[in-house]
């Protein structure tokens, strides 16, 4: 079914999807150009170190999950797992471990396309994945053993999804709740931070979206996977805040957690903050009443994020790159 949103009709020079081929193919050659320039860095080589990497005999996933628990308790399996099946199925060569990575940022753009595309033209879509392309912070971990552009690229399906499900047409099929479900844990098995970008859709879901019978089920799939994931939350709460604090430096209040985001997310130019704040107003004001709403994600999302630095105190201003899941949201 097609989504309830209508679209105007886009401009002819940017309505076909093959436009968005050159952008990709851009961002792949620069990206795969730093896959072998330099050594391994210290979190690559903790990533590697948990995965199984640096051993004689491959980890098997239990013991991948028991270094993550006796070496790094503050992450969750779900990337050291990937990375641990792609080591042993490919290669351990630092190059080839780099690539996974860039695959993963170079969908995560091209998701950024389809999240706007079907929800307003795709006109839109091509401009939302040059924003997401440009975004210096974000291409920095492109060609990086980590698990960052996994974290952009789940938030962008979750978030696909949702407003897939929420704005069609008709009946839902039981594979779309269970593609929500398979999406939202993989997001929040990816890293323990991307819940605030959960929560953001949650308090839209509660307080913008009726409730009738396909609020619950969506309710009830994401529901499903946080219930999955949480026998894993033991392991998080034993030594998360220890590890984050020791390793990254001070934490941040609330107020300057939302500035150094905001830092990041607009390559440090107020200018380009300006210029998303016009875009937002001619939205609002040409937009059908659902996509006025959707605007309200990013603002419950830094508020989020204020709080979660203010009262729990493991926030610091050198870790935004566990928090890019919120990228989706721009």
């Amino acid at each position: 079914g097609k989504p309830s949103v209508m679209r105007t009709q886009p401009n002819i020079q940017l309505r076909h999807w093959a436009w968005i081929v050159p952008l990709l193919m851009i961002v792949s050659v620069l990206a795969i150009r730093q896959i072998d320039l330099y050594a391994p860095t210290l979190d690559e080589f903790y990533s590697m170190n948990n995965a199984g990497g640096v051993v004689d005999t491959p980890y098997t996933p239990s013991e991948v999950v028991g270094s993550l628990a006796a070496n790094s308790p503050q992450h969750v399996p779900g990337y050291f797992l990937l990375l641990s099946l792609w080591g042993n199925a490919i290669s351990w060569d630092i190059a080839i471990l780099r690539l996974l990575a860039v695959f993963a940022g170079i969908l995560s753009i091209a998701m950024s396309y389809r999240l706007m595309r079907d929800l307003l033209t795709p006109a839109s879509g091509f401009i939302a994945a040059v924003v997401m392309a440009s975004n210096t912070f974000y291409n920095f971990y492109y060609a990086h053993v980590r698990m960052y552009p996994f974290l952009v690229l789940f938030a962008m399906l979750v978030l696909w999804l949702y407003l897939r499900i929420q704005g069609r047409q008709g009946r839902n099929r039981f594979v779309d709740y269970g593609a929500l479900t398979l999406s939202c844990y993989a997001l929040i098995n990816t890293h323990i931070l991307s819940v605030i970008f959960l929560a953001t859709i949650g308090i839209y879901h509660l307080l913008f979206v009726r409730k009738d019978r396909r609020w619950w089920a969506i309710s009830v799939a994401v529901t499903l996977a946080i219930v999955l994931f949480s026998p894993y939350l033991t392991v998080i709460f034993s030594g998360f805040g220890h590890a984050v604090t020791v390793r990254e430096g001070l934490t941040v209040d609330g107020l300057r957690a939302a500035e150094v985001w905001l830092t990041v997310a607009f390559n440090n130019n107020i200018t380009l903050l300006g210029l998303v704040l016009i875009g937002i107003y001619f939205a609002y004001r040409n937009s059908l009443a659902p996509v006025k709403s959707y605007l309200i994600m990013l603002p419950i999302y830094l508020l989020l994020l204020a709080l979660t630095a203010q009262v729990a105190h493991i926030i610091v201003e050198n870790g935004m790159r566990y928090l890019v899941a919120g990228y989706a949201l721009l």
